[in-house]
């Protein structure tokens, strides 16, 4: 920003310069200015040779920003993608708590995905009642804020899935989930017995003695 204002300060300072010191070229009939006995188009393309490599560095360097920037916001959506079934997985509580760093412009793309992922956070929230208790309503809307939100993600990158496919077009197999729930049942009957609060059980069986030989 820096070198843009200077250019164009000596741009203008050129031109206040030619205005009211015009010069005739005795070979050519129209008048040539000049700026410290330099033609004008002279300057300008010592200007233009000068700047040429500091305007083409910070191209690249915003370039650069808004690459990493955009791969950021990917990392969040493929995270998100991936464990769209299990939203609250580590990998994908890191990615959901990132949105408001990576999507914090003011943008009109970035203030939707906020606005989504505060009403996704708000359900959060709110403790999942038993099933029996409406639980399974709980979960239903977290799918579908959680669709919701990879909607407006998706948005801001260029992605044109609709919300049902969001919602619906995953893969997680049943085998995966017995396994987390044999996990977390192993889980918790140890931290039961390391707390005092179950006992383990033994059992005694007749064992048939051995013949001495």
């Amino acid at each position: 920003m820096r070198i843009k204002t200077a250019i164009l300060i000596t741009a203008l300072a050129s031109a206040v310069a030619l205005a009211q010191n015009p010069q005739s070229d005795p070979l050519i009939m129209e008048p040539v200015y000049r700026f410290w006995n330099v033609r004008i188009g002279d300057l300008v393309m010592i200007l233009a040779v000068l700047a040429a490599p500091f305007v083409a560095l910070w191209v690249q360097w915003r370039l650069q920003l808004r690459h990493a920037a955009r791969e950021r916001k990917l990392g969040i959506f493929r995270t998100l993608m991936a464990n769209r079934l299990t939203s609250w997985t580590p990998e994908s509580v890191r990615a959901l708590n990132m949105i408001d760093v990576e999507f914090g412009t003011q943008s009109q793309e970035d203030v939707a995905v906020r606005q989504t992922w505060t009403k996704l956070l708000d359900h959060f929230n709110v403790p999942r009642p038993g099933d029996a208790d409406g639980g399974r309503g709980w979960d239903d809307k977290q799918k579908d804020l959680h669709a919701e939100i990879l909607v407006k993600i998706g948005d801001t990158l260029g992605y044109n899935f609709d919300f049902t496919y969001y919602k619906t077009h995953a893969y997680y197999p049943q085998g995966h989930n017995e396994e987390l729930l044999q996990n977390l049942a192993i889980r918790k009957l140890f931290l039961e017995l390391m707390n005092g609060e179950r006992a383990l059980k033994t059992e005694v069986t007749n064992i048939p003695p051995r013949p001495f030989p």
